[in-house]
C-alpha cells in the first residue's frame, strides 16, 4: 500500500479527512448549561472491506485516538500502515477500546517509534 499525490512518503493514505465539531447540553432540559463541545479531525483509512477510523481532537496537540474495538493486530501490514501514518503526525496515540480510551501500550509505542524511523529512512523523510 503506498499513497500517491501529497502522500507519496506515507505508507497508506486516508480516504477520508473531514473536520468535525459535536456539540450539546448535557443536562437534558436545561438551556444554560452546556455541557460539551469535540472539534476534531476525523481519519478515515481502507483496506478492502476493512476499515479503521482515527481522531485527533484540536484542544489535544500531539495526540490520535485510534478506534481499536475488536483489538488490533500489529503483525497485520495494514494496522501497522494506519499506525505509522499516525505516528509521523502525532506524537502519541490512545486507542479507544471496549473499555474506553486506553493509552498505547509501551510495547506498541516502542514498536511504532521503531517502524515511523525506518520508515522515514526509507522513504527519506
Amino acid at each position: 500500500m503506498s499513497g500517491g499525490g501529497a502522500y507519496h512518503q506515507d505508507p497508506i493514505a486516508p480516504f477520508l479527512i473531514e473536520h468535525r465539531m459535536d456539540f450539546g447540553d448535557l443536562q437534558t432540559g436545561s438551556p444554560d448549561a452546556f455541557g460539551y463541545i469535540y472539534n476534531y479531525l476525523e481519519y478515515g483509512f481502507r483496506d478492502g472491506a476493512r476499515e479503521l477510523w482515527a481522531r485527533h481532537y484540536l484542544d489535544e496537540p500531539g495526540m490520535a485516538i485510534l478506534n481499536a474495538y475488536g483489538g488490533l493486530d500489529w503483525d497485520d501490514a495494514f494496522v501497522r500502515n494506519v499506525m505509522v501514518f499516525l505516528g509521523m503526525r502525532y506524537a502519541r496515540m490512545d486507542l479507544m477500546t471496549e473499555r474506553g480510551r486506553v493509552p498505547l501500550p509501551p510495547d506498541l509505542a516502542a514498536r511504532l517509534d521503531e517502524a515511523v524511523r525506518a520508515h522515514m529512512i526509507r522513504t527519506g523523510g
